[in-house]
């Protein structure tokens, strides 16, 4: 018997019942990051820049893929040692590669670039999808189903909205769970647009009610279920996006999906608890520990940083010294030459002066020389790029 389509699920926002104990734990997490923030520009350290800031993107972009069952790892996609002996020995681990890499410039420009416009709109929801297939022009195939027992067989273009077929779609098995979706295609639309104007209205109100949005957003955008592929990953790459959109905090500090990859027969139990049974307080919960989780795995991470930071500038340094190690934590990767030219013009000093002050921060960071590239490997370690 086909499941009759959920008309809870999609409800005012404001009638998600957050406890006093639920608003005090999400404010006590986003407090954490606040206060580190404040630390960080007190110390005077630039972190959300490359690599720290690409790194969290990009291992955002990987984990949110192994939700869906991909096995590549970030130093296969970045380390031209690694990735010039990976064997791709089939079609659709090239498509897969390919996707992520597509995810991962998706998150930078997103992230980094940081567009003035809202990016909650149709336009840009399904720019995200053609951007995310964009190395090829061929169709994408989906198998719809209305009752499980039969299926037609559709191909759309990447960025194509599933409008015209009345019939619910049949998303794939999940580690032998089923996500059932209960908007029917002709009604994708109109939902999609709901969501966006809530997005709108809820930043508008106050964070109590933008929190419900954050909150609820993940499992309203999985049940539309707009394109034929790449809706958990868009649906977790917006989520990470209304962290910065509602002003919860300065910088894009925390991804979910380490932990839901962790945790993914819970994470798609719960989902489908909402879908189902509509479900909230237990996708509350499950969504509070996974933010507390995340957060606390970044807060270890960046403890780590500073105090490594401050270790090392307990060190004598003038200030070319002290502009050539803070560019190492800027970028963790330097470029000798480069970065001599810069310094030399900066201060107005000569080639020879820079050199003798890049030579002393790379001894004194114990820096990994590749040809005229040196490596921070102490920061790198800690942000798990070699690994």
């Amino acid at each position: 018997m086909p499941q009759k389509i959920n008309s809870k699920l999609i409800n005012k926002t404001n009638e998600l019942l957050l406890t006093t104990e639920h608003i005090f734990s999400f404010t006590e997490i986003f407090q954490k990051i606040s206060n580190l923030e404040t630390k960080l520009k007190t110390l005077g350290i630039s972190l959300p820049t490359a690599p720290f800031i690409y790194s969290l993107l990009g291992k955002e972009a990987i984990n949110s893929s192994k939700i869906e069952g991909s096995t590549l790892n970030y130093n296969e996609l970045y380390y031209p040692e690694i990735k010039n002996n990976l064997k791709i020995i089939s079609e659709p681990e090239i498509r897969n590669k390919r996707e992520i890499q597509n995810l991962v410039e998706i998150y930078r420009n997103l992230f980094v670039k940081k567009e003035k416009q809202s990016i909650y709109t149709i336009f840009n929801l399904k720019k995200i999808h053609k951007d995310l297939y964009n190395f090829a022009d061929e169709k994408l195939k989906s198998n719809l189903s209305l009752d499980h027992q039969s299926e037609i067989q559709k191909q759309v273009l990447p960025g194509t909205i599933l409008t015209n077929e009345d019939q619910k779609n049949r998303i794939a098995d999940k580690g032998g769970l089923t996500i059932l979706q209960f908007i029917l295609p002709s009604e994708k639309m109109k939902y999609l647009k709901y969501i966006f104007q809530e997005i709108d209205r809820s930043k508008k109100v106050n964070k109590t009610q933008a929190l419900r949005m954050l909150i609820k957003f993940h499992p309203f955008f999985i049940a539309i279920h707009p394109f034929v592929d790449g809706n958990g990953r868009i649906g977790r790459l917006l989520l990470s996006h209304l962290f910065t959109h509602f002003g919860f905090m300065n910088h894009s500090w925390i991804f979910l999906s380490h932990f839901w990859k962790t945790e993914r027969i819970e994470y798609i139990t719960q989902l489908n608890k909402v879908m189902v049974e509509n479900d909230w307080p237990d996708w509350i919960d499950f969504f509070l520990k996974t933010l507390e989780k995340s957060t606390e795995r970044f807060l270890k991470q960046m403890i780590k940083i500073i105090d490594l930071y401050q270790k090392l500038f307990k060190s004598e340094l003038n200030k070319v010294e002290k502009e050539i190690l803070q560019r190492f934590f800027r970028y963790a990767v330097l470029n000798r030459k480069k970065t001599i030219g810069y310094v030399a013009k900066d201060f107005d000093i000569s080639s020879q002066s820079a050199y003798r002050y890049f030579d002393k921060i790379i001894k004194l960071i114990d820096a990994n020389k590749n040809n005229q590239s040196f490596y921070f490997d102490k920061l790198l370690d800690i942000l798990n790029l070699k690994q």
